[in-house]
């Protein structure tokens, strides 16, 4: 790699702009540390954003083919964590619950439309209207818990409350209560900062507050052993509390020692591509950090085109009539959508044109997703996390409000009582 900047003495970030190979980076990264610094592999931490990227860091490290660059580690070298943050959180609270005795949670509430659900439950079992869920629900995203006695710590007291009695945590929880039992037990922040002595972290750029709390918290005293990769300008995760300031302050929040370095060869982005990518981010992002122009080793490729259309429906025609000219030409299309909603219109006139495609056609929460989670449910009639999404799904808009309220006060015999939601809805019913 060019000037192997993954040398760099820590704190280091280095900006990886897209295609310009930041896996590899952090593979040479860590080869580097355990056969020419001759680090334990069990002092080297690298954390993702996601599993994919995890095992893609796995099967960099173990890959053999000499055509590709060499970031071959032997298996008795490899780092023991290789992880996504969420996932080291979860181990320092599973760690702590089992030292206390206590159960480990079975489940992670994931999915936006259930903790949103169970959000508003909530709020209605605290005695608050159900939309007040989206106090919480937005300081929960942002990882600024800043605890007071107002409506959003009480809403999010009780929506614990309830995870604790289902046997369940909020995926978000796994950073926050991680970072909690960091700050207070000496002990066990001994013990995982020595797993990362050398912290090497993916995806810099959308990390939230909580995820940098874990990070400087791990990196406290030995920031020499911090090396970061990302770039400001691919920062997507806005919607989940991720935000590019944490890349940008970089300097500021580690100090006078602090590094930043470039890659600024692209070697999988076509120019055209990423040049026009740039110029829309350079517009409108004026907070942007200030980097090289890229060369690429893609030069040659087709220009951007824009399509201006009145509405959705005509968007699906036109992506039709394109899809149809390519297939045509016997070319293969990739069709990517905000939302699904954008799909209906676009999975429809796919069909009325013949054309064959690959597609995630079912939507949460419907069809045989609902008959899986039934089919939980009626295996096992304590959970009852299963039985209220399958209350939620089936509820009629007549009186589906009304109906969803007087659930939602049923999870506070859940919480006193420590009796499963199919129990205590039996209980209020008299059978």
């Amino acid at each position: 790699m060019a000037d192997e900047v993954y040398k760099l003495g820590g704190p280091a970030l280095l900006l990886a702009g897209p295609g310009t190979g930041k896996t590899t980076c952090l593979a040479c990264r860590t080869k580097y540390l355990v056969e020419e610094q001759h680090i334990a592999s069990s002092e080297i931490t690298v954390m993702t954003f996601t599993a994919p990227a995890s095992q893609a860091m796995r099967e960099k490290i173990s890959d053999t083919d000499p055509k590709r660059q060499n970031c071959y580690i032997k298996p008795d070298m490899r780092p023991q964590h290789i992880c996504t943050m969420h996932s080291f959180g979860f181990k320092v609270i599973a760690e702590k619950l089992r030292d206390e005795g206590k159960v480990v949670p079975r489940d992670i509430v994931r999915d936006k439309a259930i903790r949103e659900m169970l959000l508003g439950d909530a709020a209605e079992a605290a005695s608050f209207c159900r939309d007040d869920f989206k106090v919480a629900d937005e300081c929960r995203r942002y990882g600024e818990c800043k605890p007071s006695e107002g409506t959003k710590c009480a809403i999010c007291g009780k929506y614990q409350a309830i995870l604790n009695a289902c046997g369940a945590m909020d995926h978000d929880e796994q950073i926050m209560q991680a970072c909690k039992i960091l700050r207070e037990n000496a002990a066990l922040r001994t013990k995982y900062k020595a797993y990362t002595k050398h912290l090497l972290v993916d995806e810099y750029q959308d990390i939230n507050a909580a995820q940098f709390e874990m990070i400087k918290l791990l990196s406290d005293g030995q920031e020499s052993g911090l090396f970061a990769v990302g770039d400001d300008d691919q920062s997507i995760y806005s919607w989940r509390g991720g935000s590019p300031r944490f890349i940008r302050n970089f300097e500021k929040d580690f100090g006078e020692s602090a590094r930043v370095m470039e890659l600024s060869v692209s070697f999988r982005c076509p120019r055209n591509i990423l040049e026009g990518a740039l110029s829309v981010v350079q517009a409108y992002d004026k907070e942007r950090r200030h980097k090289a122009q890229f060369t690429y080793k893609k030069i040659e490729s087709p220009k951007i085109k824009i399509h201006e259309v009145p509405s959705h429906l005509q968007e699906a025609k036109g992506v039709r009539a394109i899809a149809e000219s390519a297939v045509e030409s016997g070319k293969s299309v990739l069709i990517l959508a905000p939302t699904h909603t954008h799909f209906r219109p676009l999975l429809r006139e796919l069909k009325i044109a013949r054309i064959q495609f690959l597609a995630f056609e079912g939507l949460p929460g419907k069809g045989l997703s609902l008959l899986h989670t039934v089919g939980t449910w009626l295996d096992e009639k304590n959970d009852s996390l299963a039985l209220r999404y399958c209350l939620e799904k089936m509820r009629k808009p007549a009186n589906g409000k009304q109906t969803i309220t007087s659930v939602s006060r049923l999870w506070n015999a859940v919480i006193d009582k420590k009796r499963p939601l199919w129990s205590a809805m039996q209980k209020a019913s008299g059978s």
